[in-house]
């Protein structure tokens, strides 16, 4: 069904306080609205661009006895606001996650290369500032096999640490694989149940053996998802 052409008239400018008129037709503003067009009389209204929130609790998950997606971004249309930005109040905290893809170009190279460092600083920059304005109790930064392998690892961490003010700790691969495990454990909930976790990255991959929270056995292989995509290409080949 196509959508219908639609003009409003008699709105004010927001910014020039004019009386306007503005047609649509097939979702895009044209010049002059169509025959049999919807009119909509918007006297005593002010048409402008749509308006952002920078600030909005959406509630869901966890407390949607106060508020859910859906009733909050109903209310946010209905006072023109066509974008939010939704705080991670929820149980559990919402999640935020970015590839940065760190280790690009350095088994090229031999070392990581400035573009990929500078994209996962201003990552890891964007989380903590909104780690602080969500005013967390603390701040863990943590990096894995790029930061283990690369020669110039400790410049680089040096950089980041300085630059976001939190400390930047690069851990094994079988601390990575540890914190992996209690990572899916805690949000799986298999309470005592037999557990294995495949965790395949950037430069690495965790096996991790367990019942419920507690890890029996883990170890970690220089086997990254970069190499896995080349072999599997070239079998298809």
């Amino acid at each position: 069904m196509r959508p219908l052409a639609q003009v409003i008239r008699n709105a004010r400018h927001w910014r020039s306080g004019e009386r306007v008129e503005l047609a649509f037709a097939d979702g895009t503003v044209v010049e002059r609205a169509p025959d049999g067009a919807i009119v909509i009389d918007a006297q005593g209204a002010v048409l402008a661009p749509g308006l952002v929130d920078g600030h909005v609790h959406l509630r869901e998950p966890g407390q949607s006895f106060k508020e859910t997606i859906a009733s909050g971004t109903r209310a946010a249309a209905a006072g023109g606001f066509t974008a939010v930005c939704a705080m991670p109040n929820t149980e559990p905290v919402n999640d935020r996650a970015e590839v940065t893809r760190l280790g690009e170009g350095l088994d090229e190279h031999g070392e990581l290369q400035p573009e990929p460092v500078e994209r996962t600083t201003r990552a890891v920059e964007d989380m903590v500032e909104e780690a602080r304005a969500d005013e967390v109790l603390a701040i863990a930064a943590v990096g894995t096999a790029a930061l283990r392998i690369a020669p110039n690892a400790p410049a680089v961490v040096t950089s980041i640490s300085d630059r976001v003010g939190v400390p930047l700790e690069v851990v094994s691969g079988e601390e990575e694989s540890r914190l992996a495990y209690l990572a899916v454990s805690a949000g799986v909930g298999l309470a005592d149940s037999p557990l294995v976790v495949f965790d395949t990255g950037g430069g690495s991959t965790q096996f991790t053996f367990g019942h419920g929270s507690e890890v029996e056995e883990r170890f970690s292989l220089s086997m990254q998802i970069d190499l896995i995509e080349r072999e599997l290409k070239a079998t298809a080949a």
